[in-house]
């Protein structure tokens, strides 16, 4: 069972769906979806919950560039911090995202326990890539992100992060979002309001390539 009345069944068929699309909530509920591929072969074996996701999806790896500006994939990505981030989704239905990452120890509130920011900026972060995907590559902004926190993430720590549509309203696009361990425990979740541009962006980049 998915949780708010949904089941694992109840998912199939969503491919192509555009609106009020419900959470894939469990790693194995993902339908329709590609073989993750990097570099023109498939992802590695990772022996845990990624390899369901691996199997599955499209697989998009982002490396560390020391000359980014990126808060996630930049200043974060480094020992210690955001050491690994692999992003997958589904080519074919692009309403959804999930993120694996391997979170360092060098990243804490309290000792030990990531920094409730960070989970704040990481959520936002994947509830982005599946914004980029929904709006085809132009983008948007958030304009409120409220978030619940369940449980303490003790680090270091491999996390998943799953994104989804739930609505859309002309300019307005609803997604939500949660931080799992990729074995049901759930850490914490948001609901976000992103916007849409009113005009697309001067550049802008191929969505098939995602962001």
């Amino acid at each position: 069972r998915i949780g708010a009345g949904l089941t694992v069944s109840s998912l199939a068929g969503l491919s192509g769906l555009a609106l009020s699309c419900p959470p894939p909530a469990v790693a194995g509920s993902w339908v329709g979806c590609a073989r993750a591929e990097e570099g023109g072969g498939r992802a590695g074996k990772f022996g845990d919950f990624e390899d369901d996701l691996a199997s599955k999806l499209k697989l998009h790896v982002r490396t560390r560039d020391d000359d980014s500006q990126h808060f996630i994939r930049g200043f974060l990505s480094k020992p210690g911090g955001i050491e690994k981030i692999r992003y997958y989704y589904d080519p074919d239905d692009k309403t959804h995202v999930a993120c694996v990452i391997e979170m360092g120890d060098a990243v804490c509130g309290w000792p030990g326990v990531a920094h409730g920011g960070l989970s704040a900026a990481i959520l936002d972060d994947v509830i982005g890539g599946t914004m980029w995907l929904v709006s085809g590559g132009n983008g948007g902004m958030t304009a409120n992100l409220q978030i619940d926190y369940r449980a303490p993430v003790m680090l270091p720590k491999k996390l998943l992060v799953k994104s989804w549509l739930v609505n859309q309203e002309r300019r307005k696009v609803y997604i939500h979002a949660s931080i799992e361990d990729g074995n049901g425990k759930l850490y914490c979740e948001a609901k976000s309001l992103m916007i849409r541009p009113r005009k697309p962006p001067s550049v802008k980049v191929d969505p098939s390539g995602f962001w």
